[in-house]
């Protein structure tokens, strides 16, 4: 298995070239939806790695930000909003992650991922989402603000300003 640190080299560049490849103009409609159709199951993967959700032996360490990494930027291959909210949902599991690493890459892909261009990507984080939204993105945000502890307020903080803009 590929989850220690001294592969992370060897995993962004695998990475790298997975999304880089989906992008590409040359790439035909079967690769991509091969991509797409798959990102389910990556979603599934990075799910089951929760640390709440599991014991050490099955961790996937700091490889889960490799995992969310591809994730969300794949999403263009499948832009399905029940996927997008899933993600979400996923990367702020990650937010209480205890490996600092994990949880500041997971906070920064929140925002990249409310800050692209995918369809619908823009309103998920927005408040007011109603009853319906999958996640309150502006009430987890001031959850941890108000914490005690709050090793990441740089990057909350600067998540609060992007959900709570009209």
């Amino acid at each position: 298995q590929l989850v220690g640190d001294q592969h992370r080299q060897l995993r962004e560049v695998s990475r790298n070239a997975v999304v880089e490849i989906s992008k590409s103009t040359a790439r035909t409609g079967d690769f991509r939806s091969f991509i797409g159709n798959s990102l389910g199951g990556l979603a599934s993967r990075l799910a089951s790695n929760v640390p709440t959700v599991l014991g050490q032996e099955n961790m996937l360490y700091r490889a889960k930000v490799d995992l969310m990494v591809a994730l969300v930027s794949l999403l263009h291959c499948n832009p399905a909003r029940k996927l997008l909210e899933e993600t979400l949902v996923l990367l702020v599991s990650y937010w209480d992650d205890p490996d600092s690493y994990v949880r500041r890459a997971a906070l920064e892909l929140t925002e990249a991922l409310l800050t692209s261009d995918l369809p619908g990507a823009r309103e998920l984080g927005r408040s007011g989402g109603g009853p319906t939204a999958v996640i309150h993105l502006e009430e987890e945000v001031a959850r941890r603000l108000l914490g005690p502890e709050c090793p990441d307020a740089d990057l909350l903080q600067s998540l609060e300003h992007l959900v709570s803009r009209p």
